[in-house]
């Protein structure tokens, strides 16, 4: 009875979740509250051992939308072993001290006032597993064990220096400098004496988290640490929404073994070979279906194209346009490419941070941070970042020969055209790909002619 009224309190504490965390949604009932400001959730488990610590899982990264339903099938069956799952949201932290120090605060939180256990279960999706292993490898006596599902443990591979550095408040150069301080592939040491164990999934497909600069690289140095690892390779799956990657039945009973343990066993130094994979739960994964060449489109894009050969000579090949990519949490890049007589004479570039939170209550929140470059003459085309160089004469070179080729499975295609009728975009996106799938082919934001 008293353990029944101790979950019931803890759940009756929704009552008291702040304002900027009440439309947070979960895949399954729990409660959502917030730890220094930032939104957190705890799914609690209807039974567990009476007078015990609550064994539970770590998820991240808990941004918005995430966890989602697709984690339901793992979600009930850590549930059903006794286990709870809590995450809180650090924005796009990419592991940075400042994500790492909110983490701390959750540890706390829910060790001393929730009854969770001392090392909490930790999985990492995706880029979640930055954000993990940055704090894992500080705090190593906090970790039952770490899983991974296609989990980023590079920084330099994703996001990239240069898209990281402004979460860690330094420059590219600076970032670079002291990556190794920061990186989880450089800081396995502590885990690995710790003999924390660890389980990956990851494809040999993924393009967004490469298995050989991310998992792989993991299992090759903590191997040769010591530490315990199974890395299980699922062959011709990439990163994207594959149900196998969330109902792998040796995930979880890689969890709730260690999770339930009632102490750490010292694991053996001889790590376990790389094993495939097992099928997933009730879906054959397939090959998709591709699509044959659209003559529609083709068409449309002709039409554009005549549209653009008249207003080309109007303007006297004197133009600019612009790309501007963001990411849903509010980060991204602006490109101006500006084309006189026909040809790219100049390229500007510019980088945005996330939206700053306020200070404190009732004052506007703190300016992104910016970085950028312009580059003409002999250095037009030296940066690697932004949309390159090119003319809309080329991006509709570029946009036919898409057209042109059948549709590759599981890819959409994207075609627009802005109100002169000029081409804006003609690219494919792996729709497999769940975090900020990138488009191949054309894609820009907006065209201003010259008088």
């Amino acid at each position: 009875m008293k353990k029944c009224f101790t979950i019931m309190a803890l759940y009756g504490l929704a009552a008291l979740i702040a304002p900027e965390a009440a439309g947070k949604q979960l895949p399954l009932k729990g409660e959502v509250f917030t730890i220094e400001k930032h939104t957190a959730f705890l799914i609690l488990p209807e039974k567990h051992v009476a007078g015990q610590p609550v064994p539970w899982v770590w998820y991240a990264p808990t941004l918005r939308g995430l966890p989602g339903k697709e984690e339901t099938w793992m979600f009930e069956r850590f549930l059903k072993a006794g286990i709870a799952i809590a995450g809180v949201d650090v924005g796009e932290s990419f592991g940075s001290p400042k994500g790492r120090k909110i983490y701390s605060a959750l540890h706390k939180h829910l060790v001393n006032k929730r009854g969770m256990a001392e090392q909490a279960c930790l999985l990492a999706r995706s880029r979640g597993g930055l954000m993990l292993y940055c704090w894992a490898a500080e705090n190593p006596d906090k970790v039952r064990c770490i899983t991974g599902i296609y989990p980023v443990c590079n920084i330099a591979s994703y996001p990239g220096i240069r898209r990281a550095c402004g979460a860690y408040g330094l420059n590219a150069g600076q970032l670079e400098a002291e990556l190794a301080r920061h990186n989880p592939i450089d800081r396995l040491a502590s885990l690995a004496k710790a003999k924390v164990p660890i389980f990956h999934i990851h494809g040999d497909k993924d393009g967004v988290v490469p298995l050989d600069k991310n998992s792989a690289i993991i299992k090759q140095r903590y191997d040769q640490l010591g530490g315990p690892m199974i890395l299980e390779v699922v062959k011709g799956q990439g990163h994207n929404m594959w149900k196998g990657w969330f109902q792998s039945q040796n995930l979880v009973d890689f969890v709730i073994k260690h999770a339930t343990k009632p102490q750490q066993k010292k694991a053996s130094a001889a790590s376990p070979k790389i094993q495939p994979a097992q099928q997933p739960v009730g879906r054959d994964p397939g090959p998709g279906k591709g699509q044959p060449v659209d003559k529609l489109k083709l068409a449309k894009l002709e039409k554009s194209l005549q549209r653009w050969k008249k207003l080309k000579k109007e303007c006297q090949g004197n133009y600019t346009y612009s790309k501007r990519w963001s990411s849903w949490v509010g980060f991204g890049n602006v490109t101006e490419v500006v084309v006189a007589n026909n040809k790219v004479v100049e390229r500007n570039y510019k980088s945005f941070s996330a939206p700053q939170r306020p200070a404190a209550p009732g004052k506007p929140p703190g300016k992104r941070k910016e970085t950028g470059w312009s580059e003409k003459g002999a250095k037009l085309g030296s940066h690697k970042e932004g949309h390159p160089a090119k003319t809309l004469d080329q991006l509709y070179e570029e946009a036919k020969a898409i057209l042109n080729r059948p549709l590759p499975a599981f890819q959409r295609l994207g075609l627009r055209f802005n109100e002169q009728g000029l081409l804006l975009a003609c690219y494919t996106q792996d729709t497999r790909i769940a975090d900020d799938a990138p488009t191949k082919g054309v894609n820009i934001s907006t065209i201003t002619l010259g008088k």
